[in-house]
């Protein structure tokens, strides 16, 4: 006890009932339980709870930002399926399914190589946004 320094601190009636029976009932003294909260309160280690919640606002954040990604290619192929559908012939010959599957395994390799390019379909909506409305003509001039 001589490295100890007495304090008087006030506090609710409540409360100090609460540190006398939760005192009692760990057989630990008031001084002792008292000490260790206000070690544990005033220690620097209480930073890493803010570190957490600033990671997980980041997360959110990205995952926000991935929500958005996921409704603009929702968007575009919803709108996709219906220009096929509506183009689409009632019965398809044997040898327009063969040239439907090279349409394919194309639509794959060039998704493939965007993907991999980072020239993504969502890389061009958002490059779109930037850019200023183009003329109606200028958009047949500007090539693939």
């Amino acid at each position: 006890m001589r490295n100890r320094v007495r304090i008087q601190p006030y506090v609710a009636p409540d409360l100090r009932r609460r540190l006398a029976s939760f005192s009692a009932a760990q057989d630990v003294t008031e001084s002792a339980i008292v000490e260790a909260a206000l070690t544990n309160y005033l220690e620097p280690e209480g930073t890493d709870q803010a570190l957490v919640v600033r990671r997980l606002d980041a997360v959110v954040q990205g995952l926000a930002r991935l929500e958005g990604g996921l409704e603009v290619v929702g968007e575009a192929v919803g709108r996709l399926v219906r220009f096929l559908y509506s183009i689409a012939p009632a019965k398809v010959a044997t040898d327009e399914t063969t040239h439907g599957e090279e349409r394919y395994r194309t639509l794959i390799a060039k998704v493939s190589r965007a993907v991999g390019t980072s020239t993504t379909f969502l890389a061009a909506v958002r490059r779109a946004r930037l850019v200023p409305a183009e003329a109606p003509g200028s958009a047949a001039q500007g090539g693939r």
